[in-house]
């Protein structure tokens, strides 16, 4: 073999080392692209579209905040309370705000608020909702969602939603 041989297989083995720590690096570097992190709150946000979805399909919007003729009832928050707080886990606080989407005097879109009491399963000692608690919960999401009941009135849900023990 001659030196100039020697020098190739040399140069090729060296070059393929680098190129194997180039790879090695950037594997390191990268963020994984679906993290649990990113998987917990894109769950968290499934879910809370999933409760919802399903409250508009059975029509629960309508039986538990209108009466039969499309008023508000009085003390529906209550109701409403006690069925979300049903169909979710423990671990999950939430806290919902409901309105009604009207047109103002010029003609944009207005949002008045349905309800008078809070719908959250994190209240204070006052029976305010307990802003603390979803910002030291380790995921949240925020999720609107829109419906329009029989009577043809139009609602904006704002659900939040944040799991508790998730750091």
């Amino acid at each position: 073999m001659s030196k100039k041989g020697i020098s190739r297989i040399i140069e090729s083995v060296v070059s393929a080392l680098l190129i194997l720590a180039a790879f090695t690096i950037s594997y390191y570097l990268t963020l994984p692209p679906n993290t649990p992190h990113q998987r917990a709150s894109e769950d968290l946000k499934k879910f809370g579209y999933n409760l919802l979805s399903s409250l508009a399909a059975n029509q629960g919007f309508d039986r538990l905040i209108f009466d039969s003729s499309g008023s508000v009832k009085e003390g529906w928050e209550q109701q409403f309370k006690v069925v979300i707080n049903s169909l979710i886990p423990h671990n999950i606080i939430f806290n919902i705000s409901i309105y009604n989407a009207t047109l103002n005097e010029l003609g944009f879109v207005e949002l008045v608020p349905l309800n008078n009491d809070v719908i959250s399963n994190a209240v204070d000692e006052f029976g305010k909702a307990n802003e603390a608690v979803f910002l030291k919960a380790g995921e949240n999401v925020q999720i609107s969602y829109v419906y329009t009941t029989r009577w043809m009135k139009v609602i904006v849900v704002e659900m939040k939603l944040a799991l508790l023990g998730v750091a």
